[in-house]
């Protein structure tokens, strides 16, 4: 029985990791078109709006592609939070509130929301059915406990997500990157991650930068930016005195302003193949220098 049948009640936690499936089935994507959603922000992180499609440049397997489909993409969106509210955090709880207040402020009325806490196994904290307020006050209500199976509750978000409502899924964690607990390694969920159709953004909270007060802690920012890095996303780490709370609202607005660059390949590939994608401006673009973040790979069907 997989983790998303298991944890039916809100709040409920997944107990042992024993019985979860090891190995989901991999995302494959259809030959005949890849989308690849791409943010671009300046040097100050902020989204560069007003792009078209003649801006872009876009290779696969080094071999250039023409871009049929271009659009800046605001849908509706299907959105895992997963909250760490472990040991680790008992000081910083208050800091992942006001860092979902901000995150929620430019959501599409029509989003839907898991949201997954972090302890010595994974949580429900709310389902799809809840809303953002729903959210919010399970947060308030909690009181962080328990060691850190944050990989674990990657793979239960991203298990989630597989059937989600929407085409566009992200994850959000918000977690110290301590991890201590989990049956997941690293490798088999970065896997996962690159392989599905979910963008993963982190913010890393810690008390201060480059003190940390475990193991845990010091690793924390490897293990969550090569999880979110091959996803397209990004892992911010940040003081607990620095701006949180902002930090979240600019991933809010990254979600919203993503360049959707969809092209047929030129070539039919075989089953399994793994392809390498590259996004660049284009040459004749007059624009300040910009930062591109998109997924770099993916697997034909």
């Amino acid at each position: 029985m997989e983790a998303s049948e298991r944890a039916t009640d809100t709040g409920r936690p997944l107990g042992s990791t024993n019985h979860l499936k090891l190995r989901p089935e991999r995302l494959r994507v259809d030959v005949d078109v890849v989308l690849v959603p791409v943010v671009v922000t300046d040097t100050l992180n902020r989204p560069v709006t007003g792009l078209t499609k003649d801006s872009f440049e876009l290779l696969d397997d080094g071999e250039k592609q023409k871009i049929h489909f271009f659009s800046l993409d605001d849908d509706a969106l299907s959105m895992a939070l997963v909250l760490d509210i472990s040991n680790s955090m008992v000081n910083r709880v208050s800091v992942e509130r006001e860092a979902l207040e901000k995150f929620f402020q430019n959501a599409n009325p029509e989003d839907e929301y898991f949201a997954v806490g972090v302890s010595s196994s994974p949580l429900l904290l709310a389902d799809s059915a809840q809303g953002i307020g729903d959210i919010q006050s399970q947060l308030a209500l909690v009181q962080p406990a328990g060691y850190t199976a944050l990989l674990d509750s990657i793979y239960f978000a991203l298990n989630k997500l597989r059937s989600a409502r929407y085409a566009r899924r992200a994850i959000l964690i918000i977690s110290d990157g301590g991890e201590n607990d989990s049956r997941f390694n690293f490798r088999e969920i970065k896997a996962l991650a690159e392989e599905s159709d979910v963008t993963v953004y982190a913010i890393r909270p810690v008390d201060a930068l480059p003190v940390f007060r475990t193991i845990e802690e010091k690793l924390g920012n490897r293990l969550l930016s090569g999880i979110t890095d091959v996803t397209g996303g990004r892992t911010v780490s940040l003081g607990y005195s620095d701006n949180i709370a902002g930090a979240a609202a600019a991933i809010s607005t990254e979600l919203r302003n993503q360049y959707v660059l969809g092209y047929h390949p030129t070539e039919r590939s075989h089953t399994g193949k793994s392809h390498r994608i590259k996004v660049r401006m284009a040459k004749s673009t007059d624009s300040v220098a910009v930062h591109l973040q998109y997924r770099k790979q993916y697997s034909s069907r």
